[in-house]
């Protein structure tokens, strides 16, 4: 059963994208909207995003919680749609794929100061306006001071905005140097939201080395049609089932790693997330702790035309009075979703809620009219 379900969603999409892909980007988007308005809120998995923003939304009522559950499939419909051409939205940044570890044909790392898997600052087509002061931290010294920053150079608060492609931009609550220089990469955390497949772009906006954890599908010939786009990405790439030692290895040699953190973990830690409790996976933000790095919540907001906004939330280090990794890490991953809750909240069709998020059995904080089966 599960096997022709496979091959048919293997087939549905392979119909929309020999559809899409001979179309402008913004038709096809438009296309794809239509094709997941149409057929997501029929899914069986409907029934926890309705269940998901009843609990994140509890004072709106069912009709509006109808209409934005409709509206989340749409947005996915876009995504699905716009993969085909995924490679507009790094066209106008350097290649990085014959330097980058963890894909085909790279070449050794880059000396100091060089970054092997996403264009320096020097030789991308990027622009990189620094909007705020310089970053004065040195190389090597990545222990976590009494405010939570690194110690002896707290970072600058402000934006940074990177720019150069004209369907992405990119925007830092701090300098960007931060990370192009750092001895420790930083652990960047994303949730499915907008079009979640372009947080990748986030090392070759933004000047840095990075690479991004990623699983396979369980469909081989859909995983075959993923990668055939997913490997052209320019960033560097760690397979789930290698983590977390390559994860490590990479964030030891600066080289900063993103991954995401939405997704209902069972075996996870209990974190506040709209006011109740869900099951999250903490052990990123553990890594970060015993490594001396932090971690950063990484938002993408899509805007009209098919163009989006990367949004890099200032870092977050471990409070040195959580008293261990573990404690401290819980307590990182409860601001990350604070984060994550605002996001949500200034775009909420964005959040691509189609598993369930909270434990079976939770309900909204406040009982709005006719709402029912809020996380079944």
């Amino acid at each position: 059963m599960d096997r022709g379900l496979r091959r048919l969603e293997t087939s549905t999409v392979a119909a929309l994208w020999a559809v899409t892909r001979m179309l402008r980007v913004e038709r096809a988007s438009a296309i794809g909207a239509l094709f997941g308005g149409t057929i997501g809120p029929r899914l069986r998995k409907h029934r926890h995003v309705l269940g998901n923003l009843s609990i994140a939304f509890p004072e709106k009522d069912r009709a509006w919680i109808e209409a934005t559950g409709k509206e989340v499939w749409r947005q996915i419909g876009r995504t699905l749609a716009e993969y085909p051409h995924i490679d507009l939205f790094h066209a106008h940044l350097d290649r990085a794929s014959a330097g980058t570890p963890g894909m085909p044909g790279a070449a050794a790392p880059a000396a100091e100061g060089g970054a092997p898997g996403a264009p320096g600052p020097a030789r991308s087509s990027v622009i990189a306006e620094a909007r705020v002061g310089a970053h004065a931290g040195h190389r090597g010294d990545s222990r976590v001071g009494p405010h939570g920053s690194p110690h002896g150079h707290p970072h600058a608060r402000g934006a940074i905005t990177s720019r150069g492609t004209p369907r992405m931009a990119l925007e830092a609550a701090f300098d960007l140097e931060l990370l192009r220089n750092a001895e420790r990469g930083f652990v960047l955390l994303a949730m499915h939201q907008g079009n979640w497949n372009l947080p990748g772009l986030c090392g070759a906006l933004g000047g840095f080395p990075f690479d991004v954890i990623y699983g396979e599908q369980k469909h081989p010939d859909f995983e075959a049609m993923i990668a055939a786009h997913r490997n052209r990405m320019p960033c560097g790439f760690i397979h789930v089932d290698d983590t977390p030692r390559a994860m490590i290895q990479a964030l030891k040699g600066g080289r900063s790693v993103g991954l995401f953190v939405d997704q209902r973990v069972d075996a996870g830690d209990p974190v506040p997330f709209f006011g109740h409790d869900a099951p999250t996976v903490t052990i990123p933000a553990r890594i970060a702790c015993r490594l001396g790095t932090g971690v950063i919540p990484t938002g993408i907001a899509r805007l009209p035309g098919a163009r989006f906004r990367l949004t890099m939330a200032e870092p977050i280090y471990a409070d040195p009075a959580a008293g261990d990794a573990h404690r401290a890490s819980i307590g990182m991953m409860a601001r990350v979703h604070r984060q994550f809750e605002a996001w949500i909240r200034a775009q909420p069709a964005d959040w691509c809620c189609v598993k369930r998020r909270w434990p079976k059995g939770t309900v909204p904080a406040r009982s709005g009219a006719d709402r029912s089966g809020a996380a079944s």
